[in-house]
């Protein structure tokens, strides 16, 4: 929808000053000003950041321009802006290891993606970046992830504590770059939440960034991971020393006392 706005900018040196029209088209910015035969498209992408007060908009470009948008009902406009510049990247689309058919796949695979993939699903279904920064929180994938590699590990020697930390330690190895990756989604976390509004946007492609590399240290970590359960089966119920197993020569029915 267009706004019929007052502009001021001194874009890329030059003063535009005039009654002018403002719109969002696709991931894009327009301003136009037939006075001063001026048409701006600045991508979302190069915006830092934007100030919506009123009936007053400033757009802070990435290269250092201000652009100062004067309007009726701006508010509907800054909306749909941070709609745009909030939204959650792609990040699966590259992945070798998660659904594919040479990543070893079944049910520990389906356990160890099952936490990133939820907070995802979380994620998308926020409708702001609040939401969205709150679905992904990195202290929580990391205890997530903790927990299913214990998992892996217990199911695999339930009753040998040493065999089963040391199994725990190589898991702590192979997943010590998707630890770091979320400390740094983290910190770009807090820079979102504690930024001003002319660097909000670029903040949260920051974010971004960080998310995309969480999942990328996770697919790298379980095509790491998947090796070393297949080599370490889970065992057989036979295989186990239960309490209640049959001596040997006993092969009549037990019965149990009450």
């Amino acid at each position: 929808m267009p706004f019929a706005v007052n502009v001021w900018t001194l874009w890329h040196g030059t003063e535009v000053v005039g009654a002018g029209v403002l719109d969002l088209f696709g991931p894009e910015v327009r301003v136009t000003v037939p006075s001063a035969a001026a048409e701006m498209h600045v991508p979302v992408s190069a915006l830092d950041g934007a100030r919506v007060s009123g009936n007053h908009v400033t757009l802070f470009a990435s290269t250092g321009d201000l652009v100062e948008l004067d309007g009726d009902a701006l508010e509907g406009f800054g909306a749909d802006l941070r709609a745009q510049a909030f939204t959650l990247p792609e990040l699966t689309l590259a992945l070798r290891g998660l659904g594919s058919a040479r990543a070893f796949p079944g049910p520990d695979h389906d356990r160890f993606f099952a936490p990133i993939l939820a907070a995802r699903r979380a994620a998308q279904r926020a409708t702001d970046a609040a939401g969205r920064l709150a679905a992904l929180r990195a202290p929580a994938l990391a205890a997530e992830l903790e927990r299913v590699l214990h998992e892996f590990a217990v199911a695999r020697f339930p009753s040998d504590p040493s065999e089963r930390r040391a199994l725990e330690t190589v898991f702590e190895d192979e997943s010590a770059p998707v630890q770091s990756a979320l400390t740094r989604l983290e910190e770009a976390a807090r820079d979102v939440s504690a930024a001003s509004d002319d660097t909000a946007f670029v903040r949260w492609r920051h974010w971004a960034d960080a998310c995309r590399a969480v999942f990328a240290q996770m697919d790298r970590s379980w095509l790491r991971v998947a090796p070393i359960l297949k080599a370490t089966p889970v065992p057989s119920a036979g295989s186990l020393r239960w309490p209640w197993r049959r001596r040997e020569g006993d092969t009549g029915p037990r019965t149990r006392h009450r």
